[in-house]
């Protein structure tokens, strides 16, 4: 994990030093990786026994572990080539409680923290190469829509399905918890795709140079996807 971290950090390093712009972007990426990206419990393993436990946990999972937080980022940064951003939102947020529910009725999915790798990867490789794209083009066949919203949408349900495996884990489950957990899961998404997008707009004018925050975010997506096969 550690191997994996310092080649994120090396990655983000170079893409930085070339553009001042995207030094605030990088810097806050940078810090995640010294969280490790399967560890992302704020109650420290304590058993969850109300509805701000399971709300704090819905809302922890995904910004402490740096695989699901980079993950919902290039999502947010996908949607500046999509023709209907509420639509790809919608899928991430879809898939995730897909997921949750898959785990919740006990099916597992086989080499799931494999797949969450792969997942990064693949998201990673279809943003950048939208970048080199004619994205007028892209809208006019919906290409890329349909690109994205299949791959938000699959790619969400293992995401999912690895959230809800702290509930599953747990000896005694109050409802309450489930509650406080499913609202949590929008909430933060819906904060970090925004996040992801205001990243994108924010530097609009670098977006299809080759270190604009697009291909930054996809880059680094790709890397630490490949670290983590690696790892």
């Amino acid at each position: 994990m550690h191997r994996a971290q310092s080649k994120v950090t090396q990655l983000a390093s170079v893409a930085a030093a070339r553009t001042p712009g995207m030094r605030f972007l990088v810097a806050a990426l940078a810090m995640i990786v010294s969280v490790p990206a399967m560890a992302h419990h704020p109650l420290d393993g304590h058993s969850m026994l109300t509805f701000w436990h399971g709300f704090l946990s819905g809302v922890a999972h995904p910004v402490l572990g740096m695989d699901h937080l980079v993950f919902i980022l290039t999502i947010g940064v996908s949607t500046l080539f999509a023709r209907n951003k509420v639509r790809v939102g919608a899928c991430a947020i879809l898939g995730v409680f897909a997921g949750v529910a898959l785990t919740m009725a006990g099916i597992a999915i086989p080499a799931v923290e494999t797949l969450i790798a792969i997942s990064l990867i693949v998201l990673g490789a279809l943003v950048f190469a939208a970048t080199f794209a004619n994205s007028s083009v892209f809208r006019s066949v919906r290409l890329i829509d349909v690109l994205l919203v299949g791959a938000v949408s699959v790619f969400s349900i293992l995401h999912g399905s690895v959230y809800a495996l702290v509930l599953v884990q747990q000896q005694t489950l109050p409802l309450v918890v489930v509650i406080g957990f499913v609202i949590a899961l929008p909430v933060i998404y819906t904060g970090l795709l925004f996040v992801g997008q205001a990243a994108t707009t924010g530097f609009q004018r670098f977006a299809y140079t080759a270190l604009g925050p697009s291909r930054v975010m996809s880059l680094l997506s790709v890397g630490l996807g490949v670290s983590l096969l690696g790892a």
